[in-house]
């Protein structure tokens, strides 16, 4: 692995997928996989490409050096933008499956337990075909949702950010509604009117450049500046059910497949265990998006279907939660078969909406916004900066180094706790710990203060 310092994250973030991967590659007995889905590249390689129409993937062994199989023409933005240092590139006019082939071969792993992801819409079935008439020897084997397992456990990395930000000077508002755009003569955004629904106060923010990154809201805003076009957005609903623990008690993070081909996760945390997700398509209210009595009926037959002892009912639930992806809109596409590729439009009043993508990629939309408003300002302005340096700056500044010492910090936080007559010290100290790092001692300090305990 290249050790490099102008990916998105450190090299010890990807250091730390590829090793989990292959723990879940272990458990699952397999030698090695194949990662087709370009989100999933992303994830593991930083690697991000246009050129999703031509076959690409990582293949990552047990215990050897990962390697790309990619088109020639973008082999050089491989070892351009990666940490990769093993690649196999084809032509254009080259067949790409064989490619994957013979470097199977070359790196002894074609009469290996090789998984793939079946569900993949970038390895379609008949790439799948040639694949298993030709590897005879080897086992090929559907590991759809093994990158996405490590994917979907998610940081707060987003507040700590946000928190970051705020100590370089952002002024960050919450509950403040952007109501108008405010043009000069010549058609150009120059302020925006907002009103803070804490105080029912209105006020005008000006600004050199305005990016839209409001998600389901981003059609919206276009439509109030008037500017939308041929591209708009295509809203599906996803829902997540909670029951406690005992209602289901798996003891590690898991996928199965449900009879439309979904796949369904369901996932231990703390005292609850999260199954989800559905993908339905929306054209509702955007303030207000819940789970229906279909979603749950789902979720359940999901659930039941998989583990027909549970037999959970929806007194069984204990809460949910719904949300919206904003993906961009294919006709004759099915939901399932919309790329989660974001894209950045620019309106003639000079406002940049970025839309689509996914969480995991949202540094990486960031960057590119940052990009887009740093061209523009030069271009208006004659004003250069610096490129993006935030893979350099520590997001949280109480970071813990290793395992032992989140261990050895959450028991010392439990006596603390249960010296403070907290109830159910362990699962506050172990949620307390797991939300919000060393950063628990301040929420400390504040039950010490409103409680009168003298600091033990």
């Amino acid at each position: 692995m290249i050790k490099r310092d102008d990916m998105t994250f450190p090299p010890e973030e990807y250091e730390r997928r590829i090793a989990e991967l292959r723990e879940r590659i272990a458990q699952r007995h397999l030698d090695a996989v194949v990662i087709s889905d370009p989100e999933n590249i992303m994830y593991l390689t930083d690697y991000q490409t246009t050129g999703y129409s031509f076959f690409q993937a990582l293949v990552v062994p047990l215990e050897k050096e990962p390697f790309m199989i990619t088109r020639a023409l973008e082999e050089s933005n491989v070892i351009a933008r990666t940490w990769v240092d093993l690649t196999r590139p084809y032509p254009d006019t080259g067949d790409a499956m064989q490619m994957l082939v013979d470097a199977l071969r070359e790196f002894g792993l074609a009469n290996k337990r090789i998984g793939y992801e079946r569900n993949s819409y970038f390895f379609p079935a008949y790439h799948q075909d040639v694949i298993h008439t030709t590897l005879k020897d080897g086992k090929l084997l559907d590991c759809f949702g093994i990158v996405e397992e490590g994917r979907i456990c998610k940081s707060d990395v987003e507040i700590e950010l946000m928190k970051k930000a705020a100590g370089f000077g952002a002024i960050c508002l919450n509950y403040c509604e952007m109501e108008d755009f405010v043009y000069n003569y010549k058609g150009k955004i120059t302020a925006v009117n907002c009103k803070d629904h804490n105080t029912g106060k209105t006020f005008e923010v000006e600004g050199r450049t305005f990016v839209s990154a409001t998600g389901p809201w981003v059609d919206k805003l276009r439509k109030k500046d008037e500017s939308m076009n041929n591209k708009h957005l295509h809203l599906t609903k996803g829902v997540h059910l909670v029951f406690p623990k005992e209602k289901l008690p798996v003891h590690q993070s898991l996928y199965f497949d449900v009879p439309d081909g979904r796949m369904i996760f369901a996932i231990p945390r703390g005292r609850v265990t999260y199954v989800g997700t559905t993908d339905t398509n929306y054209s509702g209210s955007l303030d207000r998006v819940v789970a229906t009595k279909a979603d749950i009926k789902y979720l359940l037959d999901a659930v039941n279907g998989t583990f027909p002892d549970i037999n959970l009912t929806e007194e069984d639930i204990e809460s949910s939660w719904a949300g919206l992806r904003p993906l961009i809109h294919e006709d004759e596409k099915d939901t399932s078969e919309l790329s989660r590729k974001d894209e950045t439009f620019i309106s003639k009043s000079g406002l940049i909406s970025i839309a689509g993508g996914k969480l995991t990629g949202c540094r990486k939309m960031a960057q590119r916004v940052n990009e887009t408003v740093s061209k523009r300002l030069k271009e208006k302005f004659g004003k250069t900066y610096d490129e993006s340096r935030t893979q350099h700056i520590a997001l949280t500044s109480h970071a813990m180094r290793n395992t032992q010492e989140v261990e050895d910090y959450q028991n010392y936080l439990e006596q603390e706790l249960d010296f403070m007559q907290i109830d159910n010290a362990a699962f506050k100290a172990w949620y307390l710990v797991s939300t919000y790092g060393k950063q628990t001692d301040i929420i400390k300090n504040k039950i010490n203060s409103h409680t009168n305990i003298i600091k033990f």
